[in-house]
């Protein structure tokens, strides 16, 4: 479970690296993974790695 976890959050960096908003890639881990972020849950990963 914790190396699925680590690899949605790569992937998560990854988007938000390429210029995803944190909606888009809320959105788009829904249509892939059929389960919902909100944004506010990926602004937080984003945040750890990406400290603004």
């Amino acid at each position: 479970m914790k190396k699925t976890y680590q690899t949605l959050k790569n992937q998560i960096i990854s988007m938000y690296g390429r210029g995803m908003t944190t909606r888009d890639i809320s959105a788009h881990i829904q249509d892939i993974y059929g389960f919902g972020l909100s944004e506010s849950t990926v602004s937080k990963i984003t945040n750890k790695i990406l400290p603004l």
